[in-house]
């Protein structure tokens, strides 16, 4: 190791000015592109842990998610907190560790941990309406489609003359569940809540409004009682005896087997009616009599004498005819007139017909036939149309019609679960996650790494191209071999220039010494040998002298010694 090192040195600073440059610039854009990608592959997979989070638990958990290094990032919305795939566990339990995220204080709260004797006034009616609104948020809380509710109350101040107590107000806002919603009935449920729970609270002081924005507590006609419009009343008659129906019908064929549909025709006109009628008894208020008499017409009046003087006889009870003198009265009278005043009564009746009257229904039965049989077919629909008419008041007069069918259904066609790609499991997943690091790893080695060691360690190329040529060797032979062939790369460029040298020198004195030899050596070479013969005998020439270097240099460490000192 510490060879090559020393190799990789001495190459370098054989290298020129230039080519030194571009060498490190090639390594330091090497070694950043390296780190970006690895910078890259080890970014945390961040996964949804918290939502709906305000400023106050996002100030309160983000230290304590960094004082652990746990990878964390938050989402735009500034709601949702996002933390690294394979810390998710332990950063709930962290969290829970410390009790977060902590709820807001409530009125209950403030009232145990007010320990000041001295609390005003104004603060216990802050605590005591706080107490009020987080009551009536838990008792709206219990309906099914409500997932979040926020109540705001103005409660009026309480005076000693009742002109100067002002009504108390009220405001709800729900968050309703996806895909739910109230009806009138609720929501006017809702708001007769609020306003018996609040003192001087008329209803028509509550709304009530949802997440959009939308008025819920609208105005509904006091006809109707809880069902709002009359498109709303119209639907709860026929879903109440659609109800009725399928409740006797499912027994008999079963409640998949068995589709009802009700259509009621419901009058909404207000009809009112007064009525004044004469009471038959009748009292007498008064009565009046005039009688006139005249004495010529009265008749005689009897004679004076003993019996006039007798004392009166016992009294009886008996009906005894009027007396002489009422007879001669009564004979006398010239005139009579007698008014008799009576008390004449009358009955006045004032009707109001309610609106939402059932003029009439239209029922529609289907069922499934394939559970019975032909022959009981007929009775079983003649039993179904009796427990129907039964069911929903049928009235023929005012025109109710019931149709009841037998059909085949259809059986829904079963629709198999589709098998989860492999790329999508788990295991897939994890083995991209690996290549990535393996692929990266590869490609930046085959396409920048390997080619700069190339470039830096020559020797280290040749030794691939050829691997068949190079045999086993033992530790120290591998020693010598590493050194032979760094002196010969080394000497290479001056032994060839030493031999041209030589080989000039010998020519020269060969030509001098014998001029006409050399002539004809020469007319000889331009006769016989081509061009193209002469330019492959050179590369032949050089080739053979490349494998006399590469065979001295594999000689042992005299021989390399020796072309040391030479």
């Amino acid at each position: 190791m510490q060879n090559k090192i020393t190799q990789l040195k001495e190459n370098v600073s054989a290298l020129p000015l230039n080519k030194k440059v571009l060498l490190g610039g090639a390594l330091a854009v090497g070694i950043a592109v390296s780190g970006y990608t690895f910078h890259q592959l080890s970014q945390p997979s961040y996964v949804t842990m918290m939502t709906n989070l305000d400023q106050t638990s996002l100030q309160t958990i983000i230290p304590v998610l960094e004082a652990e290094g746990i990878p964390f990032t938050v989402a735009p919305n500034n709601a949702t907190l996002l933390v690294d795939r394979d810390a998710l566990q332990k950063a709930t339990n962290i969290l829970a560790k410390h009790g977060l995220p902590s709820k807001p204080a409530t009125g209950y709260d403030h009232l145990s941990n007010s320990n000041s004797p001295y609390m005003t006034k104004s603060t216990e009616e802050q605590i005591s309406r706080q107490i009020l609104e987080e009551n009536l948020e838990s008792s709206i809380l219990q309906l099914d489609s409500v997932h979040k509710a926020q109540v705001r109350l103005a409660v009026a101040k309480n005076s000693q003359f009742l002109r100067d107590v002002e009504p108390s107000s009220a405001s709800v806002v729900l968050t309703l569940k996806r895909g739910q919603s109230l009806n009138r009935s609720q929501i006017n449920g809702i708001v007769k809540m609020i306003a018996y729970s609040v003192p001087n609270l008329p209803e028509e002081n509550v709304i009530i409004l949802d997440h959009t924005g939308r008025s819920l507590s609208k105005g509904n006609d006091a006809s109707l009682g809880n069902g709002g419009t009359a498109s709303e009343h119209k639907l709860l008659i026929e879903e109440q005896l659609r109800q009725k129906v399928v409740e006797v019908v499912a027994p008999i064929v079963g409640l998949e087997q068995v589709r009802v549909n009700v259509e009621a025709k419901v009058n909404f006109d207000k009809v009112e009616n007064t009525k004044e009628e004469p009471v038959p008894s009748s009292v007498i208020l008064s009565q009046q009599s005039e009688k006139s008499y005249d004495p010529e017409l009265a008749g005689g009046e009897g004679v004076v004498g003993a019996v006039a003087n007798q004392p009166p006889q016992h009294a009886s009870f008996a009906d005894k005819p009027d007396s002489m003198a009422n007879q001669q009265q009564s004979s006398g009278i010239r005139h009579l007139k007698e008014t008799t005043n009576y008390s004449v009564g009358k009955s006045i009746t004032h009707t109001i017909q309610s609106s939402g009257r059932v003029e009439k229904v239209n029922v529609a039965i289907l069922f499934d036939r394939t559970q019975f049989s032909e022959e009981a077919l007929p009775k079983i629909m003649e039993t179904i149309t009796s427990l129907a008419q039964s069911s929903i008041g049928f009235d023929a007069d005012r025109g109710d019609s019931i149709d009841v069918r037998a059909m085949v259904f259809s059986e829904p066609e079963v629709i198999e679960a589709e098998p989860v790609p492999f790329y999508e499991t788990q295991i897939a997943k994890d083995a991209m996650a690996a290549g990535k690091w393996i692929g990266a790893i590869l490609l930046l080695w085959l396409l920048f790494w390997r080619p700069l060691m190339q470039r830096i360690l020559p020797g280290s190329s040749a030794k691939e191209e050829n691997p068949d040529q190079v045999p086993d060797l033992t530790a120290d032979d591998n020693h010598v071999q590493n050194q032979a062939l760094s002196l010969s790369e080394q000497l290479s460029t001056e032994a060839t220039e030493a031999e041209f040298s030589r080989e000039m020198t010998k020519a020269i004195e060969l030509m001098k010494t014998k001029p006409t030899e050399a002539q004809n050596v020469l007319q000889s070479w331009l006769l016989e040998i081509s061009l193209e013969n002469l330019l492959g005998s050179e590369e032949e020439n050089e080739a053979h002298e490349m494998n006399s270097e590469q065979a001295e240099s594999k000689t042992d460490e005299s021989d390399v010694g020796e072309n040391n000192e030479k």
